[in-house]
């Protein structure tokens, strides 16, 4: 009993511990400015999607301070164009699986590779939060528009 206790100990610890003899000069570097990381998973331009969160929220800060109806409601369109962007960038931000053609490590997983979505969930995430900000704000100004008629 002993025996296959310290044999299945044993078989255990060689498993979870493979990863760190695992050889990765195979696999090939990317640039910061590429989209795609070594496992194959599409990943948002995070640099790009905060320029243009950033530029959305110049726009809305011009929205507010418009003193006519008519700069408010161009600012506006140019607002809502911006959004709609902004979520065509975000659509294709996380495409592809964990376990990808490209890379792809036959559904095993290992702990740096989680760490990795779970940092670019992350960020999604509050991209999209930051989204729902900025889509709040339009509706405000909307009915904002609606009211002063």
């Amino acid at each position: 009993m002993k025996t296959k206790l310290l044999n299945g100990t044993v078989v255990a610890m060689m498993v979870l511990s493979s990863p760190l003899f695992a050889d990765s000069s195979h696999h090939q570097k990317e640039s910061p400015a590429n989209t795609m990381q070594s496992n194959g998973m599409a990943m948002m331009d995070m640099k790009k999607m905060d320029d243009h969160m950033n530029k959305m929220k110049e726009t809305m800060a011009q929205i507010h301070r418009a003193e006519n109806k008519e700069e408010r409601q161009k600012l506006m369109q140019q607002h809502m164009q911006e959004m709609q962007q902004g979520m065509s960038m975000m659509s294709g931000g996380m495409a592809g699986s964990v376990s990808g053609k490209k890379g792809g490590h036959g559904g095993m997983v290992g702990t740096e590779t989680m760490k990795n979505c779970h940092g670019m969930m992350e960020q999604r995430i509050d991209m999209m939060q930051g989204m729902m900000g900025q889509m709040m704000e339009q509706m405000m100004q909307q009915q904002k528009m609606i009211m002063d008629k």
